[in-house]
């Protein structure tokens, strides 16, 4: 991995850009795993999720707070990522940061389908919607899947500059934030924006 020397609890496939916690390696002990800007893996991972948004600087960073225990590893994830998105109010681009952290829990699949043989069909359907439990195989636990998940379900659905933008003028177009104009509100006939009034998306044949 380009930029810093891999932990020993870890395994990366360039190829996908896929990291991998090797469950044996980590012997037993808690273990803190810290993953910044300068590894490759976290670059792409942004680009991945966040294309043509981020800025990698030395706030980028991912960490793994790791617990084994006897058929599980307990893992708290804390995520921080610099973004630099596109206003949907008014179009400018501001900068922001993504920042969460969460507990997880992850088991072997052939473990957890050993105890789900034995439980009641109630009890399975819970299970099944438990999304804190990750199963795992081969001793393995896929990270780059854990982490694209996470920051999907933590992202926001819009992005906003502030709560108090004021967007552009349905008018001129101008960005009422940095300028006041002459418009007023009415018929938008005459406006630059006047033909999105009638715009019908064509109807493509069969």
């Amino acid at each position: 991995m380009q930029g810093r020397s891999l932990p020993q609890e870890l395994r990366y496939r360039p190829a996908q850009n896929q990291l991998l916690l090797r469950v044996k390696r980590l012997e037993g002990r808690p273990s803190t795993i810290r993953i910044d800007h300068r590894f490759r893996w976290l670059r792409e991972l942004m680009n991945d999720v966040f294309p043509a948004i981020t800025q990698h600087g030395p706030s980028a960073e991912i960490i793994f707070d790791l617990v084994p225990g006897a058929d599980h590893v307990r893992m708290g994830l804390t995520v921080a990522l610099p973004l630099t998105p596109t206003c949907d109010v008014c179009l400018d681009p501001y900068p922001d940061r993504l920042q969460f952290s969460v507990d997880l829990v992850c088991r072997a699949a052939e473990d957890m389908e050993q105890d789900v043989g034995a439980l009641s069909a109630g009890e399975r359907q819970y299970l099944a919607e438990d999304a804190e439990t990750i199963p795992f195989t081969q001793g393995e636990i896929d990270l780059t899947d854990i982490c694209r998940e996470q920051i999907n379900l933590f992202r926001p659905q819009r992005f906003r500059c502030r709560e108090t933008c004021l967007g552009l003028c349905p008018r001129c177009g101008v960005n009422l934030n940095r300028l006041r104009c002459d418009c007023t509100r009415g018929d938008l006939s005459a406006s630059a924006w006047g033909k999105l009034r009638d715009y019908r998306p064509s109807k493509k044949s069969p």
